[in-house]
C-alpha cells in the first residue's frame, strides 16, 4: 500500500505492472507531464531498493486467449535468438494481451522479428 500511495502522491500514472512476493516492477506514463522520478525514488528508498531504467519501450501483443501461452513461448524464443533482453513481462488478466518491456533502441528490431515469426513463417 505504501508503494502505491507514493505514486499517488506524485500523481504518477502506472502503465504496466508485474508483481511477485518480493518485487514490484512497473512502467510510468510520462507522455503528458513530467514525473519527479528522484522524488519518487527518495520516498521509496526507506521501504525498498529502487532501480530506475530509462529509454525502455513497451511492445504489446494481442492474441486469442487460447493461443496466449504459445505466443509467449514463440516470442521468448525469437527474442533469445536475437539476444534481446526482456526486462519485464506483464500478462493481462484477460490472457489476451502480453506486454514486454525491452530496450527502446531495439524496439524496431523486435517488432520486425515478431512480424516475421507470426506473419511470414
Amino acid at each position: 500500500a505504501h508503494v502505491f500511495s507514493v505514486f499517488n502522491k506524485f500523481e504518477a500514472s502506472i502503465d504496466v505492472i508485474a508483481t511477485s512476493e518480493v518485487t514490484i516492477s512497473l512502467t510510468l506514463d510520462q507522455g503528458y507531464k513530467s514525473i519527479d522520478l528522484a522524488g519518487i525514488k527518495s520516498a521509496l528508498d526507506s521501504a525498498a531498493r529502487v532501480d530506475i531504467m530509462q529509454d525502455m519501450a513497451m511492445l504489446t501483443l494481442i492474441t486469442a486467449k487460447k493461443d496466449s501461452v504459445d505466443v509467449m513461448k514463440d516470442t521468448f524464443i525469437a527474442f533469445s535468438e536475437i539476444g534481446l533482453p526482456v526486462e519485464m513481462v506483464s500478462h493481462g488478466a484477460s490472457n489476451v494481451n502480453v506486454t514486454f518491456v525491452i530496450p527502446g533502441n531495439r524496439l524496431l528490431e523486435a517488432s520486425r522479428t515478431l512480424h516475421e515469426v507470426f506473419f511470414e513463417r
